[in-house]
């Protein structure tokens, strides 16, 4: 495969850097089209970046791009004459209720075929409900919380992996790493989450996961994602957060910096520090961690082992000539939603929206065809999660983030609590 990615590599440049120059006056019936809905305002959780994902998707429907990614060496829907695909985006304001309406509009007004959602947990919940009244296919992309798809909706499909399967690896992962080979368990955990639907899963997680990996919950601690201040509850909690183990829910980056500024002011010092993922700035994060013990990280993509698909790195590479900036996990997941939106179209025997539903229920794209590291996309007949996602864990050193699991030589590399830090991470 690598082969052939680098002989395609002159057919790439020659498409995106101008090769390709679209129709100036494209008639609307030469087009499918459909719609994208992402939070306004917050161009770090979902924003400028998942429409850039989307945006270079298009790209690679609609030219010829020989990459073996979905549809990349065809032009446009094969099985539909060569039929383009465009989106129409929306981009509410904050509120279920905005968001619920630009579904209407987009389902109503531009008869979109299907809805690719960069929304977070709680406007998801309420927006692919009204989906599911509608008969819209809805595939989101970034949320996490667990009840998405524990609801059985039967328009509703979920590319990333959930919460609880993120807990699993987790402590799955740490019941033996996180102490000196030998010493006996069970390990003392304090959760700490949000008041908010996905706050709520991952403590149910948590509590039905921790026995089951050798932890014992010493308490659950809940604050609310709109506070400024989080001193009053770290002093009324300190003998639960000092040594010991805390895995750490935030929906941003702000509220996961805001819990290890709080600590480090008070000279509380976890054990460890288990961080889900969050939207924001990877990087305003990574540079919090100085003086913790240790922290780690779960990602939805991972930059170390996708750093080695050849898929990855001319994607990267085209999404960085055009857009002038590293291709994120946000574009990626964008990017991924929309090749396969873009697949069960093509693949649907008409482009009506109950074709293309059955059409993503049939979806089973392997691995090697995907950017991300994924074993692929399959989606679960019942629940609508793609059951082939992975997630990633990292561990924080120096200010850097490196990846340990799923690789299994990584977990030798793991530095336990009093070892000193290991400089380097492992090929």
């Amino acid at each position: 495969m690598r082969a052939y990615v680098i002989l395609a590599v002159v057919g790439v440049i020659t498409s995106f850097l101008g090769g390709c120059q679209p129709d100036p006056r494209p008639r609307a019936e030469d087009f499918i089209t459909i719609g994208v809905i992402v939070p306004a305002g917050d161009p770090l959780a979902a924003g400028e970046d998942f429409q850039a994902g989307v945006e270079l998707a298009l790209s690679i429907v609609n030219d010829k791009v020989d990459l073996p990614l979905p549809l990349g060496p065809a032009v446009g829907l094969p099985r539909h004459g060569g039929l383009k695909l465009r989106a129409v985006y929306r981009q509410p304001e904050a509120g279920t209720a905005a968001a619920a309406a630009a579904l209407e509009d987009l389902a109503m007004v531009s008869r979109v075929k299907a809805v690719l959602s960069g929304l977070p947990d709680d406007a998801t919940l309420t927006v692919s409900e009204r989906a599911e009244r509608m008969g819209i296919p809805f595939l989101s992309c970034l949320a996490t919380a667990s009840r998405l798809t524990q609801r059985r909706l039967q328009w509703f499909f979920r590319l990333n992996p959930d919460d609880t399967l993120m807990v699993d690896a987790y402590l799955a992962q740490w019941q033996d790493s996180l102490a000196p080979p030998g010493q006996p368990g069970p390990h003392r955990l304090t959760l700490i989450h949000d008041k908010g639907l996905r706050g709520v899963g991952v403590a149910r997680a948590v509590r039905q996961a921790a026995g089951l990996y050798g932890f014992h919950l010493s308490t659950e601690i809940v604050y609310d994602a709109a506070e400024t201040s989080l001193t009053p509850l770290a002093l009324a909690n300190r003998r639960f957060l000092h040594d010991e183990i805390i895995v750490l829910q935030a929906d941003r980056v702000e509220q996961a910096n805001l819990w290890l500024q709080t600590w480090r002011s008070l000279g509380i010092r976890p054990r460890a520090v288990l961080t889900l993922p969050f939207s924001g700035s990877l990087s305003a994060f990574l540079h919090n961690t100085s003086g913790l013990n240790l922290v780690y990280l779960q990602f939805l993509t991972a930059p170390a082992v996708s750093a080695a698909n050849p898929l990855q790195t001319w994607t990267a590479y085209l999404y960085r000539q055009r857009f002038g900036r590293e291709l994120s996990a946000t574009a990626a997941l964008a990017l991924t939603g929309t090749l396969v939106v873009a697949e069960a179209l093509n693949q649907a025997p008409q482009l009506q929206p109950r074709s293309v539903r059955q059409a993503l229920l049939q979806t089973d794209i392997p691995g090697d065809r995907l950017l991300l590291p994924w074993s692929g996309v399959r989606f679960d007949q019942q629940t609508g999660q793609n059951i082939l996602a992975r997630a990633f864990i990292g561990q924080v050193r120096e200010g850097s983030l490196h990846l340990l699991w799923p690789r299994p030589e990584a977990a030798a590399a793991v530095n336990r609590p009093g070892q000193p830090v290991v400089a380097e991470d492992r090929p």
